[in-house]
């Protein structure tokens, strides 16, 4: 099912296990070498490693955080007037950059129906900055920002599932721990030309603390084995 050639390498900068390499891996397995990665400010714009050098064998273009959605549109649009239509093009965002400070360029590109592919990789926090909460970070939860005492009241954001009606061709939450199942979703959203936004959500064990995961903070169990009930309590 999977292509055996890399098109990721193994000097990432990633912390040790830290399941956005996973998902990255995979989901270039799917995509093929045919690819262009647009990554606005997160995680992976530091995984890719810093100039000249670069963690995964497609073209990447870093950023500004707001703009990953128009970034990759802006690509794409390019592309077309060359009259490349195999060439995928693809964003790579976290929660922050898709939920908060992403959201424009998104609703503006799925407004358009761009023919464009949006990873958000969901970790529920702004965890390349210190673990502050987002809107993505579900109720009850500690980050730096949320302290013990005080931990997030509001509810984690319903992002595309507005008036209980998704507003955008296609939005699926791709849990990591089915990496399988992602590389034929993945596969199929290059079959179907639009806007095709897949949320990555995977936890990061020194993040959260509360909420799905008591006590992941200070004893982190495998990250596969906190997706997994994630998965199966149907939240997604």
């Amino acid at each position: 099912m999977y292509e055996r050639r890399e098109l990721m390498y193994a000097g990432h900068l990633a912390c040790a296990g830290c399941g956005a390499t996973m998902s990255m891996r995979y989901a270039l397995k799917a995509l093929g070498e045919k690819t262009i990665l647009a990554i606005p400010a997160c995680c992976w714009s530091i995984l890719a490693g810093p100039f000249p050098y670069s963690a995964v064998e497609v073209p990447v273009i870093h950023t500004a955080f707001e703009t990953g959605a128009s970034t990759a549109s802006g690509i794409k649009a390019g592309l077309e007037m060359r009259g490349d239509t195999e060439t995928t093009v693809a964003a790579w965002a976290g929660d922050g950059g898709t939920f908060d400070i992403g959201i424009q360029a998104l609703s503006g590109a799925a407004e358009r129906n761009d023919d464009i592919i949006y990873f958000c990789y969901d970790n529920e926090a702004y965890m390349n900055t210190g673990i502050q909460r987002s809107s993505a970070t579900p109720f009850g939860t500690w980050t730096t920002t949320t302290p013990a005492n005080h931990p997030k009241s509001q509810p984690k954001k319903k992002h595309g599932r507005d008036h209980g009606r998704p507003p955008y061709p296609l939005c699926r939450y791709l849990l990591r721990s089915l990496s399988r199942r992602h590389d034929a979703q993945d596969r199929q959203s290059q079959i179907h030309p639009g806007d095709q936004i897949h949320p990555y959500f995977f936890p990061l064990s020194n993040g959260l603390e509360g909420g799905l995961f008591p006590g992941s903070k200070d004893r982190p169990p495998g990250r596969t084995h906190q997706s997994l009930p994630a998965l199966r309590s149907g939240r997604w």
